[in-house]
This record gives C-alpha cells, sequence and structure tokens, in this order.
C-alpha cells in the first residue's frame, strides 16, 4: 500500500451492499483453516487473500492484501463439497449471494460460493457483514483470469 492510500472497510446490511463485497472479493483465496464460526457469538469469520480488484489495471502491478470478513446473527452454517479435516485446502470465491428470505420463517440465507462447485450456507437472522482490509498489500504477478471459463 502506498503512503495515504487506505485500507478497504466496508458493511452490508442489504443485497446491494453484499453485491459491493462480493465484487471485491471475487477471486479471493482462504484456506479452510481461516474459516470459523463462533456459534456463542452467532458470528461468522473468514479471513481472505484478497485481489484488489479496485487498483488492478489491464498490465501489471498486481496486488494482494489479507482481508477479514465477518457476519454477525448467524444461526446455521452448512457447508457443501469442503473438505474441513484438511486445513490447507484452498478455496476460491466466486459469489455471493443473499436470499432475505431463503431460509423461511424471517431467516435469511447467505451463500458463499467457490470454485469447484464448493459451498458455504448461513442461516441469518437479519444481515449484518463487514469486510475489513488488514496490513499492508503485497504484489502479485498474477491477474485472476475467467476467459477460459468462457464457452
Amino acid at each position: 500500500m502506498q503512503s495515504g492510500e487506505q485500507n478497504l472497510r466496508l458493511v452490508a446490511h442489504s443485497l446491494q451492499d453484499l453485491s459491493v463485497i462480493g465484487s471485491m472479493l471475487q477471486d479471493a483465496l482462504v484456506p479452510v483453516g481461516d474459516i470459523s464460526f463462533q456459534s456463542d457469538a452467532n458470528r461468522f469469520l473468514i479471513v481472505f487473500n484478497r485481489f484488489c480488484w479496485e487498483k488492478a489495471g489491464e498490465e501489471g502491478p498486481y496486488e494482494r492484501i489479507h482481508a477479514s470478513m465477518r457476519f454477525e446473527s448467524v444461526e446455521k452454517v452448512q457447508y457443501r463439497g469442503i473438505d474441513r479435516s484438511n486445513p490447507d485446502i484452498m478455496l476460491s470465491l466466486l459469489t455471493i449471494a443473499y436470499d432475505p428470505d431463503g431460509a423461511g420463517e424471517g431467516k435469511g440465507a447467505v451463500v458463499l460460493q467457490f470454485a469447484g462447485n464448493c459451498a458455504i450456507r448461513l442461516l441469518v437472522g437479519t444481515l449484518r457483514c463487514g469486510l475489513e482490509d488488514m496490513g499492508e498489500t503485497w504484489p502479485t504477478p498474477w491477474r485472476p483470469d475467467h476467459s477460459k471459463d468462457e464457452s
């Protein structure tokens, strides 16, 4: 991070807010060991290695930074296709979706969709999400490329 630059700090209380956070986290990487549900506090935490899309042009240099995302008011967490016994497995985030009545009974559902058909579904009483960059950026020569995904 260059002198005078601010770390990203966002809050989401609506689908529109969450869409902004999702765009900032597209292609973020996370080892399974950096995913945590604190059931006693109804809090879900995840620490990503985030690609800095807001600074990326067509040509480098590119940057990454650690970013912490938290969801409050989480009542239940479900995992699909994720081997939680191996904390070193890396996941690549594709998108975040939210359905305010996705679980019925006034409960919403947040789905974090990862590459490889892996997903995490959060049952939430209300949407309360925060994203905050942590520390300094570091250079990376690689820019995520989705052109090979298009057919």
